[in-house]
This record gives structure tokens, C-alpha cells and sequence, in this order.
């Protein structure tokens, strides 16, 4: 038997300015959407913000809620679980439900900005309404981001061939694809560009052998 279930993730790269824009575009397309700030809550009502640039979650994280699949006050009644600490704390993945995890500069190399994500899991014959919302969100951010291309560790060029899960938006690549010393990583020794870059400076070049070589 054939399964059904789908679990779409992209790899991202988006700034707080990114994430204001995308939010933006998002309640634009699905006003019935709301970002649920993912922290520790003092009760079990969960965090509304704005957007997902207002979300100040310590592990930042967010999700993205179709209140038109799972109602807020499901939300509360089925996804929300109170820990042994006192404190509550909303599912990531679900119902209704888009994992966002924010892309954040490197704590061990800070010139780095490590991407982040979006996640989903559900099943498509079962939950038709989070299939159409999934398909629409990741629409709506690829529209608006560029791909990127992955660069050989080992002879720090760019290969020829985009990534398939792997985007930025357009202040993510202004800010950090390889300008002032910056660049993008999926980890300490996965780094990517865009098509804006032909070529690697050598400063990559010369990071990606020290990282090769420990």
C-alpha cells in the first residue's frame, strides 16, 4: 500500500525584515492564519503575534496556525501540554499546522547565518485542507525567494546544480551570501550562495578547508 504520508520541509534564509514581508504576503493570501509565538507560557492560552518577525521565542521557533483547518480553541484544547516545570507550551507540527525555525547567525562563527526551516507532516488522502494550505505556503515563499546552489568543500567552488529544498529571501542574500566576510550555512561545513555569485572569495575558501580539516 502506497503512503500517503508527507512530511515537505525547506531549508530557509530569512531576516526579521524577510519575516515581516513574508507575513505580510502570508494574511494577504489566508487571512484565517495566525503565528503563535512557541515559549514557555504562563498559562494555557497560547501567544498570538503580528507576525513572525514579533515571535521571541528562546528557541526560536514559531507556527504557523489555519485557524480554517484547526480552530484556535482546538489549538488550546489538543495542542497545547502543560510540563513538569509549571509552564505550557504549544506543538510545532500538526493539524493545521507549519513548523517555522528562524535561520540566526552561528553561535560558534558568528559571520555565519545558519538557515532555518519550515516542516509539515500529515497525510494527503486524510487531511486534503492541509494539503492545499501546506502547498500554498511554500508557494508563497518560493515566489518570493531565490535558490541557492551549494559549494563544493573540498575545491570551494559553487556546483553547478541548485538544491532543490534550499531558498533565501532578498534580505537574507543582501545582508549575508557572501558580503563583508558573511555567508550562508546549512552547518559547519555546508555553505551555499545564489546565483548572484559566480565565484567564492577566498576567505570561504580558506574556511572551508579549516572546517574540512578538523
Amino acid at each position: 500500500m502506497v503512503s500517503t504520508l508527507r512530511m515537505p520541509t525547506l531549508e530557509i534564509f530569512m531576516t526579521k525584515e524577510d519575516e515581516r514581508e513574508f507575513s505580510k504576503q502570508l494574511l494577504q493570501a489566508l487571512p484565517e492564519m495566525t503565528f503563535i509565538d512557541l515559549d514557555c507560557w504562563e498559562t494555557s492560552e497560547p501567544v498570538i503575534r503580528k507576525s513572525i518577525a514579533d515571535c521571541t521565542s528562546r528557541w526560536n521557533e514559531c507556527a504557523l496556525l489555519n485557524k480554517s483547518v484547526t480552530p484556535l480553541e482546538r489549538y488550546r484544547s489538543y495542542h497545547v501540554n502543560k510540563s513538569v516545570h509549571g509552564y505550557y507550551e504549544g506543538h510545532v507540527i500538526g493539524p493545521g499546522i507549519i513548523q517555522y525555525s528562524r535561520s540566526k547567525e552561528e553561535d560558534y562563527d558568528p559571520p555565519g547565518f545558519r538557515s532555518g526551516r519550515f516542516a509539515a507532516s500529515y497525510h494527503t488522502d486524510k487531511e486534503p485542507s492541509m494539503d492545499t494550505y501546506v502547498k500554498t505556503v511554500y508557494k508563497i515563499f518560493k515566489k518570493g525567494a531565490k535558490k541557492l546552489f551549494f559549494i563544493n568543500s573540498e575545491t570551494g567552488k559553487i556546483v553547478d546544480r541548485s538544491s532543490p529544498g534550499a531558498f533565501a529571501w532578498p534580505d537574507a542574500i543582501r545582508q549575508y551570501d557572501m558580503v563583508n566576510g558573511k555567508y550562508l550555512c546549512s552547518h559547519a561545513r555546508a555553505y551555499c550562495t545564489s546565483d548572484l555569485n559566480t565565484k567564492v572569495p577566498e576567505y570561504l575558501v580558506e574556511k572551508l578547508k579549516e572546517r574540512s580539516a578538523d
